[in-house]
């Protein structure tokens, strides 16, 4: 009885083996991973963003310089800008931010290219993000960020951007 005892437990563990290789190889357990693309990021900070006043039949629009963006060699690539900032607003609105994208002076499409803010009388904090497809290698791109308003009614319209910390995070397509 031993030997078949002894017998049993070896054909069990054999087949119990067999089991957990076959579902480790099906769950990819063992293979090499792929490789994620690599990501190029650029980082900037402005104490003092982008402006727009807006009062009567006068108005002005206060612009920060843009990001200068080389890409390497490779495949097309994408971008995620993601803009991080505080704001303070004063009338109605609307108030939006904008992102513009310029390759050798021409625009570059970006999605969306500008996004709505809500009324902030007092100091409130917002984070956006888009998305630029289609990025040639070997290029150089400028990115640009903006917020805006309308002409208001009595009073006018205002916003104000403070400690604007912009990222772009470009990676192949």
């Amino acid at each position: 009885m031993t030997r078949r005892r002894t017998l049993v437990l070896s054909a069990a563990t054999a087949v119990t083996a067999a089991a957990v290789f076959a579902s480790g190889a099906a769950i990819g357990v063992g293979r090499s991973a792929e490789v994620p693309s690599p990501v190029q990021r650029v980082q900037r900070y402005y104490l003092e963003g982008p402006s727009a006043v807006y009062s009567g039949d006068a108005g002005g629009i206060g612009e920060v310089s843009p990001i200068v963006v080389s890409l390497p060699d490779g495949g097309d690539r994408s971008a995620v800008v993601t803009m991080s900032f505080e704001y303070r607003t004063h009338g109605d609105g609307p108030f939006i931010t904008t992102l513009g994208v310029k390759h050798a002076g021409a625009k570059v499409a970006v999605q969306p290219s500008r996004l709505t803010l809500a009324p902030a009388p007092t100091t409130d904090t917002a984070t956006v993000r888009a998305l630029v497809p289609g990025l040639a290698p070997n290029e150089t791109y400028k990115f640009f960020i903006g917020v805006n308003s309308v002409f208001g009614g009595p009073g006018g319209n205002a916003i104000r951007t403070h400690k604007v910390v912009v990222t772009i995070d470009v990676s192949e397509s």
